[in-house]
């Protein structure tokens, strides 16, 4: 665990890795090498942003590997592609793993290596800045007053991720059992807004049975922000707590804004619940049969 600092101090970092990212998105090919040297040894060296830099340069494997193939692709997941144009980055800096000029001959256009220089810019660079400030922007919605843990805040906007609940029509097309759940089943109470609850009782866990729950406290903060939560992530995330204790499973529910499980005792009071009953033998199949016989079928002669 990282030293909390105050929510100021860490705009501070991060305002500053911003402006030396931004200096070298607008930088020329002769002025790149300072700029570059900036914005890295900040990022790898700066007492806070520093947790962020090494969260990414763990991220991805092999990074070197693919910069070196004849097919060169950003990936897909945003995050992941902020990780690898900045693993990019430190590996030109480094200089020794990774040539600028054959590297900007070989994945880049244009007539002059300065004009492919202003084209890595344009692309890899202007993702990378709006990627950053992506982070920024969603650490931003996690500040409140007191100090923080930095560790802890880069680790849970990134695996918390960019996507908004809701997109490629997901929202529209919720889980008709969960929305039926909804319906049906009892409400939880609502929770308060920093789940103290809920935190109170994990910290009431012993060491070994704690866990990752914190985090994942964290993680269904997270998500409760967004606009549109999903109801599928929500519940992904209350198993966590259930997998632990009822009382925990509870209490995320109420946190999340999920309906409360029906317990057995409640399904026993509803006669739509109970299973029917086992169908008692016959008279007749209960007599005892002489040996050799059989109740089924009469046998053919």
């Amino acid at each position: 665990m990282a030293d909390r600092v105050s929510p100021s101090a860490l705009r501070a970092s991060l305002s500053t890795l911003r402006g030396y990212l931004d200096d070298l998105a607008r930088s020329s090919f002769e002025e790149q090498a300072t700029k570059l040297r900036l914005f890295v040894n900040y990022f790898q060296k700066d007492s806070t942003v520093r947790y962020l830099a090494d969260r990414l340069h763990v991220r991805l494997r092999d990074v070197q590997k693919q910069v070196l193939s004849s097919k060169l692709e950003l990936p897909e997941d945003p995050i992941d592609e902020v990780a690898f144009v900045y693993e990019v980055l430190f590996l030109l800096k480094q200089g020794q793993r990774l040539d600028l000029r054959e590297f900007l001959s070989r994945a880049f256009t244009g007539a002059t290596i300065e004009a492919r220089w202003d084209d890595f810019r344009a692309r890899w660079l202007r993702s990378l800045v709006e990627g950053l400030q992506e982070i920024i922007d969603r650490i931003e919605g996690l500040l409140r007053d007191e100090p923080v843990d930095p560790e802890e805040i880069f680790a849970l906007v990134l695996l918390a991720g960019f996507a908004e609940a809701g997109e490629d029509g997901a929202a529209a097309g919720d889980d008709d059992d969960a929305d039926a759940a909804s319906e049906s089943a009892p409400r939880a109470p609502e929770a308060s807004s920093d789940g103290a609850s809920l935190r109170a009782a994990i910290a009431r866990l012993p060491e070994p049975r704690r866990g990752d729950l914190e985090t994942d406290l964290e993680i269904l903060a997270l998500e409760r922000r967004k606009k549109r939560p999903s109801p599928e992530r929500l519940l992904e995330i209350v198993s966590s707590f259930e997998a632990v204790s009822g009382e925990l499973g509870a209490l995320a529910r109420a946190q999340a804004g999920l309906p409360l499980r029906e317990s057995a005792k409640a399904r026993s009071k509803n006669p739509k619940a109970r299973k029917p009953a086992a169908r008692k033998p016959s008279a007749a199949r209960a007599k005892k049969l002489p040996s050799g016989k059989t109740a089924g079928k009469k046998r053919k002669r």
